[in-house]
């Protein structure tokens, strides 16, 4: 499925992901936090397909699990005692605060996760290629790295496989070993040490060389000159006019919401939240939107291209 949403203008973009991000680590209300975690896991899953449901689930399960049970050790406060560890008070309240901990990272990774897809680095040049353009080139050159990293580490491992299956062939065959993985499982392990800091090696002197190839090539055609100007293909038009005005409502009427108290949670020395009211359901409303700006969009281009298809 195509994501409408990375259409947008890249300033659009940016906005969205700074807004939801913020709001997701100041607002730490169980409510506000399950609706930021239900709406990056639902994007997420758009974006990467049902292979990255299972894994966000596990991660989130994990890190909550973990933030759970280190607050519930090394945090003792709390009204509410379940039991005693050692002389040392287990509390209700910490267990909250480290689940709801646990869920604001998880949904942060995610969110990360979904950003790093959508605002790539030729959109991160165009944004702040000329304000900051060290930042913008090394933040760029950083995202770029990370999967090329992976790629080109599963391609060394290769090679040097290949390199070790012509080495020991005919070690192999005097020892009766049906293949060359089966006699790698039988290798010593200072062997496949260093072999594995042999690829290390290599790695680390290819992505030095790669930087330095890459900051020499940005050198030398200008970039970062007082004057130099670049072509772009992104435009700002109605629609990215639209949304960014949607995302100011937005984001003011959440902050008016939340001064006035909505979305109020606590939860030292007891659990305290907001009055359930009407502002407190606008508030929920309006953060809900948010989160689930991109999926809307998505679905409703989704929709709009079934439909003129069927007109076909």
């Amino acid at each position: 499925m195509r994501d409408n949403f990375s259409s947008y203008h890249p300033a659009v973009i940016f906005a969205y992901f700074l807004s939801v991000i913020i709001c997701g680590m100041f607002f730490v209300h169980p409510i506000l936090l399950i609706i930021s975690a239900c709406g990056a896991l639902s994007y997420s899953v758009y974006l990467g397909g049902g292979k990255v449901l299972m894994v966000n689930l596990c991660m989130l399960f994990f890190i909550i699990i973990t933030g759970t049970a280190v607050n519930m050790l090394f945090n003792h406060r709390g009204m509410t005692t379940l039991f005693y560890l050692r002389g040392n008070p287990v509390t209700f309240e910490s267990a909250v605060y480290g689940a709801a901990a646990g869920l604001m990272i998880g949904t942060m990774i995610m969110w990360f996760s979904c950003c790093n897809k959508i605002l790539t680095g030729d959109k991160i040049m165009y944004l702040f290629g000329r304000v900051l353009p060290v930042f913008s080139l090394l933040f760029s050159m950083v995202l770029r790295f990370v999967p090329h990293f992976a790629d080109k580490a599963r391609d060394i491992s290769a090679g040097q496989r290949g390199i070790r299956g012509n080495v020991f062939k005919n070690a192999a065959e005097e020892r009766d070993v049906i293949s060359i993985k089966d006699y790698e499982e039988h290798q010593s392990l200072g062997l496949k040490v260093k072999t594995e800091m042999r690829t290390a090696s290599i790695l680390t002197t290819w992505a030095l060389e790669n930087a330095v190839d890459t900051a020499n090539s940005m050198k030398s055609r200008g970039y970062g000159l007082a004057g130099r100007t670049s072509f772009s293909f992104y435009r700002f038009d109605i629609r990215d006019g639209i949304a960014v005005l949607f995302l100011i409502i937005l984001d003011m009427l959440l902050a008016v919401c939340s001064g006035r108290g909505a979305g109020y949670f606590s939860c030292f020395p007891m659990i305290k939240t907001a009055q359930t009211a009407m502002i407190t359901v606008i508030f929920f409303a309006a953060y809900a939107v948010l989160v689930f700006i991109p999926l809307m969009i998505d679905v409703w281009e989704d929709i709009k291209w079934q439909y003129l298809q069927l007109k076909i």
